[in-house]
């Protein structure tokens, strides 16, 4: 398996690239987390099973805000098993009057 380097948009960087495979594999770990950031999705974790972040890596617990990748994560799954409930990315402006 041929191991590709960092791609970034500006600049040089000579880390590793990372990914799964969904995404192309061109970018280091702070690359990627860049370029899907207008991507991510937050949740909060509702069932019992602990989410992994994908900005920290870290499995979240029930109660606390998760950041989801929706390509690399199903998180129509997620939702539809009562684990996570998709937080408004859109804050609608109050109502006057």
């Amino acid at each position: 398996m041929e191991i590709k380097t960092c791609t970034p948009i500006a600049g040089t960087c000579h880390q590793p690239a990372v990914g799964t495979g969904k995404r192309p594999v061109e970018h280091c770990r702070r690359h990627y987390l860049e370029a899907i950031s207008a991507d991510i999705v937050r949740a909060e974790v509702l069932g019992a099973v602990g989410i992994t972040d994908v900005r920290t890596g870290r499995s979240v617990e029930r109660g606390g805000m998760v950041e989801l990748d929706p390509v690399e994560t199903s998180i129509a799954q997620l939702v539809y098993a009562g684990h996570i409930r998709v937080l408004d990315t859109d804050p609608k402006p109050a109502k006057k009057g």
